[in-house]
């Protein structure tokens, strides 16, 4: 409704009559909670705001006067009405001096009448006018909304075709030709634009495409598809080829359900070009590519891979199941398992079975495909035939059997090796174990390993002393056999020992201890399947080659601690060599990190020097790092193995970091970096303070000695002594 004169004065006027008045002006918030009325609203109508005529009744019968009254100041209108009074009474207020005429005295107040007359609505002609008003205004709103919506929707369309990435075109659905196109089409073909025009929508596609083209625009133009999208090629001006992704819509082109068509194309001819050269590198390339389902269906295969397995054609490699091609199921578990928990298998060597029935090396390396929610969908693999290398390794492994003897070779890696190979030819087993024990650890390290599984898993990896059953044959002095490790009481299973068990074997072993001169050096275990049973000769036979591979194990330990004694006597000769004659301290440091990484037979190693005149200490010299580790690397106190160090200003070692509770896991970027294990540092001491940190480390489970932990300690002093000496040498330069 438009403006009501003096309503504001008349709201004021009966809120003070009503009491409903605080320090000289209405007390809003009162009446507001009593009455269930937003305050902003009636702060508006008291500063001149109309008030809509639903709340104008509403108001009349709070205020306990006639809408008329209220409205239009009308004292000769009905008789006002009592206010219904909600919560406390409030005292009625002095009489207002403000405009408007009196309204008549209201009659006695009665709660409950009052109560029921609330929100009764007085028929006036004000309220039709007023809500014919809001209808005309909400119409006139809704139309000009349409108006714009159209407006924005036919410059977007204009923008999209005049500035689009595809190339467009819009064509009459009756005769097929050409009425627009857009610049981007244009170019795609060679042609202007209105060259275009006028000419039909097949006349600039390949001869050999256009009967697909035209059974998919017929498809669109009957209505059996909204949409139809196609690629096809089309002959630029030039002569080129043109490939296009093509969509094709039939849509109305006006109110009177006029059509009109639309063809849009992207040009993917880059792409096409693509894929024609990959699937061309995929039919000839001499590797054999397959794609397979997980649970071993073939999709697809290159000829190479056809060729390998000595398959007739591609066909009928397809309709073969990937696993009837094992010889070994066990390799295709391990194969799957790997895929599955690493989402890729690098050079995989396993046994497969030709049609003929020959038996064939092949070295795999595939990856798993993922959909949208992680879960594999295909393998995808190269596959290469090692069956002639292998034949070669076998020939060349039987012979050195035969050419090296355990009492010929003082070597120690290859008498450990020869011992585990041995044994394994002794007594046709699947997998033998060779560890030495530590006594000052109190555990067992593997130092060989040979059979089925990957000895890398093994090689390192310390038990302690008392497990499994190499820790009950040297408990007891003698072999010891179970036709279940799982189920037998006597073996007392390593962290993680019975799932290992069962995921190598199944389950049958032997042990026997390595003794010589009447000291335990270690035990040879041996693993078979569940349920083999050792006899007597059997134990007879691995007594008696443990005999002879203790002798030899502490022939070769004897020789190699003597050579690592003259070797370390020769490198630290070196070193004191370079420090007394070069004064380059980076040189001196880098030979330094060769000589730990070399004595210690580490993988890795790394020296930190304190930045000069800071705290901070930083990673500045390496040795055997996989990455080139081109910006200095923090150490800070506290976090990381350096970070105990420099705390402690005690060496530290620790046999795997990552299952260490010592140090902190959310500092070990170097070690991630290098994938490290056993790791093992000490501090530079220059004076009373650490000047930095000379780390020796392994990426595989071969922990570090008390005589790795001296030779480090010793190597610390000659870096501490070039550092010592290349102060002396900057602090006589600064003075000349």
């Amino acid at each position: 409704m438009g403006q009501i004169q003096g309503v504001a004065g008349r709201i004021r006027l009966r809120l003070r009559q009503l009491g409903y008045w605080k320090h000289d002006r209405p007390d809003v918030r009162r009446f507001c909670e009593e009455r269930g009325y937003t305050t902003q609203y009636l702060y508006g109508w008291l500063r001149g705001r109309t008030p809509s005529f639903a709340y104008v009744t509403r108001l009349a019968g709070d205020l306990g006067v006639t809408v008329e009254w209220l409205a239009l100041g009308n004292s000769a209108g009905p008789e006002e009405r009592p206010a219904p009074r909600r919560g406390r009474r409030a005292a009625p207020g002095p009489a207002d001096p403000g405009p408007g005429p009196e309204p008549p005295a209201p009659w006695p107040f009665d709660a409950g009448q009052a109560q029921a007359r609330r929100g009764k609505v007085i028929e006036h002609p004000l309220a039709r006018i007023g809500a014919l008003m809001e209808r005309l205004s909400k119409s006139e709103a809704e139309l000009q909304s349409t108006v714009r919506a159209w407006r924005d929707s036919e410059e977007r369309f204009r923008k999209v075709f005049e500035d689009g990435p595809l190339g467009m075109a819009v064509f009459d659905p009756r005769t097929l030709v050409f009425q627009g196109v857009n610049q981007r089409f244009a170019e795609m073909l060679g042609y202007r634009p209105d060259k275009l025009i006028g000419r039909h929508v097949l006349n600039y596609t390949h001869p050999d495409d256009t009967a697909h083209a035209t059974a998919s625009l017929g498809k669109v133009l009957a209505g059996q598809a909204p949409f139809v999208t196609w690629e096809g090629r089309y002959i630029r001006k030039s002569g080129d080829l043109l490939w296009g992704h093509v969509t094709t819509i039939i849509i109305k082109s006006d109110a009177a359900g006029g059509l009109c068509g639309v063809k849009m194309i992207q040009d993917v001819t880059e792409r096409r070009g693509a894929e024609e050269r990959l699937q061309s590198l995929f039919d000839r390339v001499p590797v054999g590519l397959y794609r397979a389902t997980p649970d071993g269906r073939l999709l697809d295969a290159n000829p190479a891979y056809v060729q390998i397995l000595g398959y007739p054609d591609r066909e009928s490699l397809l309709a073969t199941n990937a696993e009837a091609l094992y010889v070994d199921v066990e390799d295709r578990r391990r194969w799957r398992a790997r895929l599955e928990r690493d989402g890729i298998a690098r050079d995989f060597e396993k046994q497969l079975r030709r049609p003929n029935g020959a038996v064939i090396w092949v070295r795999d390396s595939a990856r798993a495909v993922r959909d949208a929610t992680g879960r594999v969908v295909a393998w995808e693999g190269a596959v290469e035939d090692i069956t002639a290398r292998k034949r070669a390794e076998d020939t060349t492994r039987a012979l050195a059997q035969i050419d090296r003897e355990l009492a010929g070779t003082l070597d120690l890696a290859r008498t450990t090796a020869r011992i585990v190979t041995a044994v394994l030819d002794l007594l046709h087993a699947q997998r033998s174990v060779l560890f030495q024990l530590d006594r000052a650890g109190g555990s067992m390290v593997c130092v060989a390993a040979a059979g089925v599984g990957d000895p890398a898993e093994w090689i390192g990896r310390s038990v302690p002393a008392d497990a499994g059953i190499s820790g009950l044959a040297i408990r007891d002095g003698e072999p010891r056999w179970s036709p279940d490790l799982l189920a037998d009481p006597r073996v007392t299973p390593a962290e993680g020992g019975r799932e290992r068990v069962q995921l190598d074997t199944d389950g049958s072993g032997l042990g026997v201890p390595l003794t010589a001169g009447g000291e335990v050096l270690g035990a040879l275990a041996v693993d078979d399947a569940r349920g083999r049973v050792f006899t007597e000769e059997d134990l007879r036979l691995v007594s008696a080659f443990a005999d002879q591979a203790a002798l030899a194990l502490r022939n070769a330990h004897l020789y190699e601690e003597a050579r690592q004694g003259r070797r370390e006597a020769e490198v630290l000769a070196d070193l004191t060599g370079i420090i007394n004659a070069s004064l380059d301290l980076d040189a001196v440091l880098q030979q330094i990190a060769d000589g730990a990484r070399e004595l210690c037979q580490s993988d890795l190693a790394w020296i930190a020097r304190r930045r000069p005149r800071t705290t901070e200490m930083l990673i500045t010299h390496w040795s055997g790092a996989r990455y080139g580790h081109a910006d200095d690397h923090p150490v800070e106190a506290g976090r990381g193995i350096g970070g105990l160090v420099l705390d402690t200003g005690r060496p530290f070692r620790t046999d795997n970091w990552r299952a260490d509770p010592r140090i902190i896991q959310d500092s070990v970027a170097v070690a991630d970096a290098e994938g490290t294990i056993a790791e093992m540092v000490v501090p530079i001491r220059v004076g009373r303070g650490i000047e930095g940190l000379l780390c020796v480390s392994n990426r595989c489970h071969r922990p570090f000695s008390d005589r790795d932990a001296a030779i480090l300690l010793r190597l610390a002093d000659h870096v501490a002594v070039a550092i010592r000496n290349g102060r002396l040498f900057e602090e006589a330069e600064r003075r000349r």
